[in-house]
């Protein structure tokens, strides 16, 4: 019962949000807007998006190859892309890491404790990374542009986020390889908890200090991809900033969403975004219509993986088919 409250007050924030973000808009002139879209760039964040997926499918395949589980690049850029439709349109920032984990699962028996702590060690390496790039950007920014953002008082959280969690990290990977030896052989008197820590403690282990930074590495790439997406949607809506101020804002509406408020983060990154780049003053149409095509596009890269999808389950049966045609065959002979 508490379960069903909570998620239906993360529908009415989301569906609130929206609402006013929606009641903001001045039609007349958001017409204008849409007329005036630069057409030549507009389609290209959505290859940029693809792209980013890539360094992203990547980064899972190195992480899983790491951990002694094979996994296709093909195959974790299909995960990847079908994960990212769902995490659009399911409650929940993880629904799609869920979906993900499972559809690898079931390619690698077996294997879903190492393939989940794939996911959750994917989720370490890109909020540090743009955490990274957050604070890099807050830190090189002139003091009188953060006060007119709003964000001075960020520019020094950031940083000691940054430090306690990337010191957090380091301290966990001299963790696993410290760990001495005795305590990671089999004991049938250890309980299943037990057993597994020490598994997934052993799998870790097995990851090297170059396929660690290969993983940040392609972290760093997919947020910087996001976020260079968003800004050229955002001048083919013509809103004249430079890519600057997005490597601030960006990781400020990522970590917004880690909230659980809402339904996958769904109003809150838009009402963030639009809401900081007012404060830059951009007209609050241009802001609201920004966040909105963001939103389209990454449901368009979602849509992508739900046909590739479709499109692999209709060739499987297809070859199903076959085969079944062909026993048949074999057996009238």
């Amino acid at each position: 019962m508490r379960k069903k409250i909570f998620l239906w007050g993360r529908f009415v924030v989301s569906f609130a949000i929206l609402i006013w973000l929606v009641h903001t808009i001045d039609w007349s002139e958001a017409s204008l807007i849409i007329r005036k879209i630069d057409l030549g760039i507009a389609w290209i964040p959505y290859f940029i998006a693809l792209a980013g997926m890539c360094f992203a499918a990547l980064r899972w395949t190195i992480l899983l190859r790491g951990m002694d589980t094979i996994q296709r690049f093909h195959k974790s850029l299909r995960f990847y892309l079908i994960s990212s439709f769902y995490g659009m349109v399911m409650p929940g920032v993880l629904s799609g890491d869920i979906i993900r984990v499972g559809a690898a699962s079931s390619s690698n028996k077996g294997k879903l404790p190492e393939i989940s702590l794939s996911a959750i060690l994917e989720r370490v390496a890109g909020l540090g990374m743009v955490i990274l790039i957050g604070t890099t950007a807050l830190w090189f920014s002139p003091q009188h542009w953060l006060e007119q953002l709003g964000v001075l008082h960020l520019k020094e959280m950031f940083a000691w986020i940054a430090l306690i969690m990337w010191a957090s990290v380091i301290a966990v990977i001299i963790g696993f390889r410290i760990v001495p030896k005795k305590y990671l052989t089999p004991n049938a008197e250890r309980s299943k908890v037990i057993s597994l820590i020490v598994r997934l403690t052993i799998t870790a282990r097995e990851i090297s200090i170059f396929q660690i930074i290969l993983v940040l590495l392609l972290s760093g790439l997919f947020q910087f991809f996001d976020i260079l997406a968003t800004w050229i949607l955002a001048l083919a809506l013509q809103i004249d900033l430079t890519l600057f101020p997005y490597l601030i804002i960006i990781p400020v509406v990522y970590l917004s969403t880690v909230l659980p408020i809402s339904l996958g983060g769904l109003g809150v990154r838009e009402g963030v975004l639009s809401l900081l780049l007012v404060k830059l003053n951009v007209d609050a149409s241009q802001a609201v219509l920004l966040a909105f095509t963001i939103y389209l596009n990454k449901l368009l890269v979602g849509v992508t993986g739900m046909l590739v999808q479709w499109g692999f389950k209709k060739q499987r049966l297809n070859l199903n088919n076959i085969s079944l045609k062909s026993d048949h065959q074999d057996g009238n002979k």
